[in-house]
């Protein structure tokens, strides 16, 4: 899936756009997001279709007072929330994603491996409806803190819906 302006393009000419069409055209949304996993310069979560929230933080503040009683607020530490990242495209048992998340799974419930939680840096590239990339970010040491696998019925396409912490984001919109 590395050639993804390829398939967002070739689902435009299904519909029978004029390849390059003008930038206000969007076909069914008007921005996609991939995601990308990477441990030590590796890619071990090839890049896929994702649903994701933006990444966001609350910031603590400190008021203090002088002798008159004016306030000056000073920031404190960021702590940022966790990512919600919604993954539908998964093709059957053998996906990538699974053993991932076993690898987590079983380093939590294991003490002694709680050091190597195995974290992996996460790159999220977001795409306009014509398939150029306008964006990406790149969260730092990344790990899954929940994971909700859907209904699990028969009728259901499978998907995943994971909250992802991480310690840092960086956020490059060549074009926002």
């Amino acid at each position: 899936m590395s050639d993804v302006p390829n398939i967002i393009k070739s689902w435009a000419e299904y519909l029978g756009a004029d390849l390059p069409p003008a930038k206000n055209v969007v076909f069914k949304r008007k921005v996609r997001h991939t995601m990308e996993w990477i441990r030590g310069g590796e890619t071990i979560l090839p890049q896929r279709f994702i649903k994701t929230t933006f990444p966001a933080y609350t910031q603590e503040v400190q008021e203090v007072q002088d002798q008159e009683g004016n306030s000056t607020w000073i920031p404190g530490k960021k702590d940022w929330h966790a990512l919600h990242v919604e993954i539908h495209d998964l093709e059957d048992n053998d996906d990538p994603i699974y053993p991932i998340l076993a690898e987590q799974y079983d380093a939590m419930s294991d003490p002694s491996k709680i050091d190597s939680l195995n974290r992996f840096d996460m790159k999220i590239r977001k795409y306009n409806g014509v398939g150029e990339q306008i964006g990406e970010l790149n969260l730092s040491n990344c790990f899954c803190s929940a994971v909700n696998f859907g209904e699990l019925g028969w009728n259901d396409p499978p998907f995943l819906e994971l909250a992802m912490r991480y310690d840092s984001v960086n956020v490059d919109y060549t074009n926002p």
